[in-house]
């Protein structure tokens, strides 16, 4: 059993800005916050036309929340409030419709 126990960090939106930032990961790699799970959580705030790839090892589940903002992931148009959950797919693509805020979990591969 693991003591109980948090972490606070502020990640600048210019580490965020158009790109991946790793906010949590199993073993903190990247100055990331740790978590005692399997997983990696990224964040990125894009910009209005830019595309952002992601690729994902095929043994791997993606989970993509939109937090704000409107945008189209793999011929599907999410807005604020929506996710998609891909398993193994080797690249998830996406493109900002307007500025947009996005979470995106790298899980262990999900099978239903």
């Amino acid at each position: 059993h693991l003591p109980p126990g948090y972490e606070e960090k502020h990640f600048s939106a210019s580490k965020k800005s158009n790109q991946w930032c790793l906010i949590a990961s199993n073993d903190g790699r990247e100055e990331s916050l740790v978590v005692h799970q399997d997983m990696l959580l990224y964040a990125t705030i894009l910009s209005p036309d830019v595309t952002l790839e992601y690729v994902l090892n095929t043994r791997r589940s993606a989970y993509l929340q939109v937090a704000t903002g409107e945008v189209e992931s793999n011929g599907q148009s999410l807005a604020a409030g929506d996710a998609l959950m891909l398993d193994g797919m080797a690249t998830l693509e996406i493109k900002a419709a307007t500025q947009a805020e996005l979470l995106l979990f790298d899980l262990p591969l999900h099978i239903a």
